[in-house]
């Protein structure tokens, strides 16, 4: 037994905390990879909410990720309510005080950004993963090693849009990306290969493109979210829509140097603020 096994046995560990679905549990991942090169004589754990109002699910269970430590936490939508009928309370705002007491003395951080990463005191114990974590070039490269699959090589020349339904069809506050404006994008596509839709709702993203009477060859796949990134990373094109799926995939495919990207343009400052590397972000269209 090596001498970062003997101290991972006696330092306590750092917790990861994740709350959403695919896009915040890779993000997640993400920081416990950097976290392990970070501390090797810490080890890490991802601990992964579950159920709650939205029904989150543990979702990455493809992509074979056995360097991880995962724990799923089940959350009972009752609680939630409890919990925010307790929001006014004093002990929830001591709970707040405290938050921020742990968060000045290094013990709790929300990891909101590469900086914040690197400022980390080696005492850290527990951390709140942020979309505005931007991984590093490391684990873009480990995950696009987890990505290769021949299977889907054959589909390099063609064209991807992933278009998120879901959730949004049903929801009060949020809705689908507007069909005539990835329409938009797909008349920019020069190559004219065959064009693939990913979604979970393929019948309904149909019925929203057909009066569009798109010029390609048209397919409507159903699709779980590890199928949109091995899709998207091999594709000729890809359009992304309001996910953080679509933006994983847009970073995979500039890591690769992978042009004819198109994203929202509510991502742009992904690549404008948050990044600390170079990548050719001019191969990526903001619409």
């Amino acid at each position: 037994m090596n001498t970062s096994s003997v101290a991972k046995l006696f330092l306590p560990s750092i917790k990861v905390n994740c709350w959403g679905g695919y896009g915040s549990q890779l993000n997640a991942v993400a920081t416990a990879f950097d976290l392990q090169l970070k501390f090797p004589f810490r080890r890490v754990i991802i601990f992964i909410r579950t159920g709650g109002i939205h029904e989150a699910q543990f979702e990455l269970k493809d992509l074979d990720l056995n360097e991880f430590n995962f724990i799923e936490k089940k959350i009972i939508t009752t609680q939630l309510i409890k919990n925010s009928r307790k929001s006014n309370s004093k002990f929830f705002k001591f709970r707040q005080i405290l938050t921020q007491s742990l968060n000045k003395i290094g013990f709790y951080s929300i990891c909101e950004s590469r900086n914040i990463f690197n400022s980390l005191k080696p005492w850290i114990i527990s951390l709140r993963g942020s979309y505005n974590y931007y991984p590093s070039p490391d684990f873009i490269e480990f995950l696009n090693k987890k990505l290769i699959n021949k299977k889907y090589q054959s589909y390099s020349e063609h064209n991807f849009i992933h278009f998120r339904l879901g959730d949004l069809i049903t929801s009060e506050t949020k809705s689908p990306l507007s069909e005539h404006l990835i329409f938009d994008q797909i008349c920019k596509i020069e190559n004219k290969s065959d064009l693939y839709i990913l979604s979970a709702n393929p019948d309904i993203a149909k019925e929203k493109f057909e009066p569009y009477h798109l010029k390609f060859k048209t397919h409507f796949l159903k699709t779980l979210p590890d199928d949109v990134l091995y899709y998207g990373v091999c594709g000729n094109s890809f359009i992304g829509t309001n996910s953080k799926i679509s933006l994983w995939v847009v970073i995979l495919r500039l890591n690769l140097n992978l042009g004819n990207n198109f994203l929202p343009k509510e991502f742009k400052f992904y690549f404008t603020e948050n990044l600390e590397r170079e990548l050719d972000v001019t191969r990526v269209n903001f619409f």
